[in-house]
């Protein structure tokens, strides 16, 4: 019988409430776990780290476990890596250790044939770009938001609301600032 690993990752809440929440992957993980006559060898969760990230806990853990696993089962390739650099360090290991992956929800991807190789690299490079792009796009409204003066998040300091997109003191400001004077 083959040890299978199950990674799952998720990066934001807006992920996890668009169906990548971790719970979801990993029932789905371990279905496919049972449904496949596979041993569970281990669960790897890395949940609020994004893909483009290569110092993730649980994948350095999955990483030093090689030895006791055969197969690594996750739903999605985006939930495995967004950067290309990275997947191809991780999958040189794999190899060289005789390991192999399945992306459950994906089943297109195969790197045991010149193919299946082409394709998870081509759509590696994609996910790196999307990633790219999204943290670009980011910095870009952060950056506009603070030329105008405007909140960058939804916290604020004590006495101050949120009006218009600009913090404005509210009616606790006073007590906050004799607060402080008292305070030094």
């Amino acid at each position: 019988m083959k040890r299978a690993a199950i990674y799952a990752r998720v990066s934001s809440d807006r992920q996890a409430k668009e169906g990548d929440s971790i719970p979801a992957q990993v029932e789905a993980l371990r279905k496919f776990v049972v449904d496949h006559g596979y041993i569970l060898a281990g669960e790897y969760i890395d949940d609020g780290i994004s893909g483009t990230k290569y110092d993730r806990d649980e994948l350095q853990r999955l990483l030093e476990d090689l030895e006791k696993i055969d197969v690594i089962l996750f739903t999605k390739l985006d939930r495995w890596f967004r950067s290309v650099r990275h997947y191809t360090a991780v999958q040189e290991r794999l190899d060289a250790a005789g390991v192999g992956w399945t992306a459950i929800w994906e089943p297109v991807y195969d790197t045991t044939t010149p193919a299946g190789r082409l394709i998870v690299n081509q759509m590696m490079s994609i996910a790196q770009f999307e990633a790219e792009n999204t943290g670009a796009r980011i910095r870009q409204v952060f950056e506009y938001k603070a030329a105008r003066g405007e909140v960058l998040s939804g916290n604020t300091p004590p006495g101050y609301s949120i009006q218009e997109n600009h913090l404005m003191p509210n009616s606790d400001a006073d007590n906050v600032l004799t607060v402080f004077k008292t305070s030094l």
